[in-house]
């Protein structure tokens, strides 16, 4: 047990390693003793660099960090505290995450494509999050992300269960602008193009870095192979995948057994073709995943699923099947909240009003409340047939939805956005009402029913997150930060 000075307090630091790296290992946190400034409930480790890389430099990248994490929401191991062994930087103390690695989850065969998909989007939201605080993560690498299960749950890692956390913050680029320092990426198990023949530590990689490695990552959670790999044993799979990141080369793609590449659709296929093939610096970006993903049609379904082969991803079609003690207006409800999880625009949203938010928040409510007014006007209460009501229930669905998990924004903006609220949930009954009845009024099951409408939701999908999308987001991050 060693003892390292925190704040104005004592660490205890087991002595017994947990894991180790090239430049320093982490150990089990024990006791906490004064004022350390630490959260005593939470299980932590610390980080402990070998005195050669004990240096100002990396103590500054470090204490950014610190800074940063204590306003981003992004899952991460953010450092929380410095340690000292006297005068001397040694390292820092984190949340202990525990849980298996990402590139344990690829190739394990029990984790489910709808899991997979789950994961990419939480990917994909780590790097556009991190990306507003001037980080590029560089060492994008599954082997620096873990999967926590969430309390309560259990199963497979994925959106049901687990939360994707980033690690090993300190590899990343930062960029500290009071202080006009970039702090660069230390090292990267992964190579996009801008690193290939370059030594990390001396370059700055652009954000294109992280788009890039992040649609890698996509890929080997979707197909679980590297899109670079060629079959090839007379090199070292390193050495191959650098070359096909230079040459812009699909290997993937070109190979005799490769499974089809828009498997998972159209939208998906183009934008994995993007990048790797073609011009580097028009490769898609984080956003474009993220939205494609949220749209991904599923290749193979099982179960409950049944015939449902293209649906949308998170459609959660086998609790729409009747037997299940569920309301039919529970059951859109829900088919509603996933369906916004999934495309992600609540989280993306809520992170960059919050952003704003911090300069203005007086206005950034005052927005949100003119927003989510021209959201619930757009819902419109009037009931009709066909797919127009149907549309308009998904979009008013999403509304209630957002509002119900978020119920601080309710308090944060006030009258206005209480009075937007309210006149949802008053129509949300009524449209309850009438879907209960569904069931009665057609001669179809509701399994038809929504075999019949789902094509038509889902073309209608992308306009409606355009349109209310980034309005319910400002009235979270408005709320967020009141």
């Amino acid at each position: 047990m060693t003892l390292y000075n925190c704040n104005d307090g004592l660490v205890e630091v087991h002595d017994e390693t947990l894991a180790s790296g090239g430049r320093g290992s982490v150990h089990e946190v024990g006791a906490l003793i004064g004022d350390t400034g630490l959260d005593e409930s939470l299980s932590l480790v610390a980080k402990v660099f070998q005195p050669r890389y004990r240096d100002a430099v990396r103590q500054g990248k470090v204490e950014r960090l610190i800074e940063l994490g204590r306003d981003c929401t992004v899952n991460a191991a953010w450092p929380l505290a410095n340690l000292f062994d006297g005068d001397e930087w040694v390292g820092y103390v984190m949340r202990c995450l525990d849980g298996p690695k990402l590139d344990q989850v690829i190739f394990d065969e029990s984790v489910g494509i709808e899991e997979r998909v789950g994961l990419s989007i939480q990917a994909c939201n780590i790097v556009g999050g991190l990306r507003r605080h001037d980080i590029v993560i560089g060492d994008l690498s599954p082997a620096n992300m873990v999967c926590v299960q969430r309390d309560g749950h259990a199963g497979n890692a994925g959106r049901r269960g687990f939360d994707l956390f980033l690690i090993d913050l300190d590899s990343v680029q930062v960029v500290d602008q009071d202080a006009k320092l970039v702090y660069p990426t230390a090292e990267s198990r992964e190579k996009s193009p801008e690193m290939v023949g370059k030594r990390l530590g001396k370059v700055f990689l652009t954000s294109r870095s992280d788009d890039f490695l992040l649609a890698v990552l996509v890929f080997r959670l979707l197909f679980g192979e590297h899109p670079l790999d060629t079959l090839e044993t007379d090199r070292h799979p390193s050495m191959v995948r650098a070359d096909n990141a230079r040459d812009r080369v699909f290997a993937y793609a070109q190979r005799d057994d490769a499974a089809p590449t828009d498997a998972f659709g159209d939208a998906l296929a183009d934008l994995f073709k993007s990048s790797f093939e073609g011009p580097y610096e028009s490769i898609p970006t984080w956003r474009q995943y993220l939205v494609a993903l949220g749209s991904a049609s599923m290749p193979q379904m099982s179960g409950a699923f049944g015939t449902y082969a293209k649906g949308p991803a998170w459609w959660e079609i086998d609790s729409l099947n009747s037997g299940n003690g569920q309301t039919a207006y529970e059951r859109l409800y829900g088919l509603g909240r996933d369906l916004g999880w999934a495309a992600g625009w609540l989280q993306v949203g809520a992170q960059e009003a919050s952003s704003k938010a911090k300069h203005s928040l007086a206005g950034a409510k005052e927005s949100a409340k003119e927003r989510v007014e021209r959201a619930s006007a757009a819902a419109d209460v009037r009931m009709g047939g066909g797919m127009k009501t149907l549309k308009r229930l998904v979009m008013a669905t999403f509304l209630a939805t957002a509002l119900v998990l978020a119920p601080g924004a309710l308090e944060s903006v006030e009258a206005g956005a209480t009075e937007a609220y309210n006149a949802v949930s008053g129509w949300m009954s009524d449209a309850a009402a009438w879907i209960d009845g569904i069931p009665e009024r057609t001669s179809s099951s509701v399994d038809g029913w929504i075999e019949e409408t789902s094509d038509g939701i889902a073309n209608h999908f992308d306009t409606w997150v355009e349109d209310t999308g980034i309005s319910i987001g400002d009235l979270l991050g408005a709320g967020s930060e009141a």
